[in-house]
């Protein structure tokens, strides 16, 4: 589903299920806290990862198989 703020969801049932997803990839500006801070949230705690942190997936719509 798709929330009144763009944000799409998914059922917990679509847990460990495959995923297609359709999007734009781009890179997080660096003046776009809001951005880095979601990326980081979505590594967890005491991960690394700088291209996770550089880079996301605006989706634009998916479909669970």
């Amino acid at each position: 589903k798709v929330d009144h703020d763009g944000a799409l969801t998914f059922p917990i049932s679509a847990k460990g299920k495959a995923a297609t997803a359709e999007g734009v990839f781009e890179k997080i500006a660096a003046n776009d806290h809001e951005a880095r801070e979601a990326a980081a949230e979505q590594l967890g705690q005491g991960k690394k990862d700088a291209f996770g942190q550089t880079y996301q997936v605006k989706v634009t719509g998916a479909v669970i198989k």
